[in-house]
């Protein structure tokens, strides 16, 4: 039985088109990852895209999201 880790916390910056339709995609295929938060300094952008992908954190600015760690930004 393999050992069981936990996935890699990726924090999407920019709630456009690219993040809706490249970043979020790509990232939601990898099993090792998880988009759990979105930045922008449009907070209802980020909002409307968190809740159409179902991701858990909305940030409008990065020192914001010190709360939570992440291994990546895209």
């Amino acid at each position: 039985m393999g050992m069981m880790t936990r996935p890699i916390p990726i924090a999407i910056v920019g709630a456009g088109n690219v993040a809706r339709t490249t970043h979020i995609p790509i990232w939601r295929k990898m099993e090792q990852c998880r988009v759990v938060a979105v930045c922008d300094l449009n907070r209802s952008a980020a909002e409307k895209l968190a809740k159409e992908y179902n991701i858990p954190n909305v940030y409008e600015s990065l020192k914001r999201s010190g709360e939570y760690h992440f291994d990546y930004f895209q």
